[in-house]
């Protein structure tokens, strides 16, 4: 049986009262005068973190972040192994191009000596040059087109023919050369050759002794100047029984490709000579060692496969235009 005290009496009794905290609860001091009292945090009900229509949307929205993250991974790796198969592809075009490049520089140098082999007249100023690249002509076994220009070309005569009797070389000066064709193997032979050349007046004079034996030696030169279209003329000094002579020559191109010089005038001690007269039986060219107003030098004389297509009178010597067909480029 349980008593009750003084004790328990005063317990209901507080509890009784109103206003009164109850016992063991804590005391909460009233706010200061002045100080506003702080309000409780309030929760917003649409807020609820345990609503599990917030949670669907939560979740939904990582699902589609992550969607799209999963779109866009393979996308980027697709640029980027695209890029790196472009660059590839660059590196491999660059080696490739370097390597032709060198191909093509090592070839254009390797022609240079091969020409200059096969035509070792020519003098160390030669420019030789080709068009479009030399690898491809070069791997298919000629060339399309191969110019040649140089100072001078020095031709040597296979054979002392053509009425050049013991010339056995001919200077040729400011050439210029065009080639098309150009087999890359012995014989090494030409489609179609073009070249334009002087032959200087010493050397005229040579082969003109040399093409008539009975000639008297003359100093040739260059008494008024030709073009393309006229030839111009030669004045060649002489002399005949002590005398001063002059011979006014014009050069011209036989049908066969040759040369023909053509004497059309004399003067015997300045004054004109006519050419049939006779003194004591004899014409004033047969005094000076010639039986004919015409001397020839033969397309023989020529490299073989070349003729004569055009002369006139230059400054440095006779203008010769020269063309010809299956050529042997060995054989210039």
């Amino acid at each position: 049986m349980t008593g009750t005290g003084p004790s328990q009496d005063r317990a209901e009794d507080d509890l009784s009262k109103p206003g009164s905290p109850p016992t063991g609860s804590p005391v909460v001091s009233p706010p200061e005068a002045g100080r506003p009292a702080q309000e409780e945090p309030r929760v917003d009900a649409g807020a609820d973190t345990d609503d599990p229509d917030d949670t669907a949307d939560t979740s939904d929205h990582a699902d589609s972040g992550a969607a799209a993250v999963a779109r866009r991974a393979p996308r980027g790796r697709g640029r980027r192994a695209a890029g790196r198969a472009v660059l590839v592809v660059l590196l491999v075009a660059l080696v490739l191009g370097g390597v032709g490049v060198a191909g093509e520089r090592y070839a254009r140098s390797r022609l240079d000596g091969v020409v200059r082999e096969l035509v070792p007249g020519l003098s160390q100023d030669a420019v030789i040059s080709t068009e479009g690249l030399v690898v491809p002509q070069v791997l298919a076994g000629s060339l399309d087109v191969l110019d040649v220009s140089a100072a001078s070309l020095v031709l040597e005569q296979q054979d002392a023919g053509g009425g050049l009797g013991d010339v056995s070389s001919v200077e040729l000066l400011d050439v210029e050369v065009s080639l098309r064709g150009v087999g890359l193997e012995a014989p090494h032979t030409v489609d179609s050759v073009e070249a334009v050349a002087s032959l200087g007046f010493e050397e005229l004079g040579a082969m003109v002794a040399s093409a008539s034996a009975e000639a008297p030696d003359l100093t040739i030169g260059a008494q008024t100047y030709g073009s393309g279209t006229e030839p111009g003329t030669l004045e060649a000094e002489t002399s005949v029984l002590g005398m001063d002579a002059t011979l006014t020559i014009e050069p011209s191109v036989t049908p066969e490709g040759g040369l023909l010089l053509t004497i059309t005038g004399a003067t015997l001690q300045g004054a004109p000579v006519d050419l049939d007269a006779e003194l004591a039986g004899r014409t004033p060219l047969s005094l000076m060692g010639l039986d004919s107003s015409e001397i020839t030098i033969g397309p023989e004389a020529l490299p073989l496969g070349l003729s004569l297509t055009q002369a006139h009178v230059a400054r440095d010597g006779l203008r010769l235009t020269m063309r010809g067909t299956e050529v042997d480029l060995s054989a210039l």
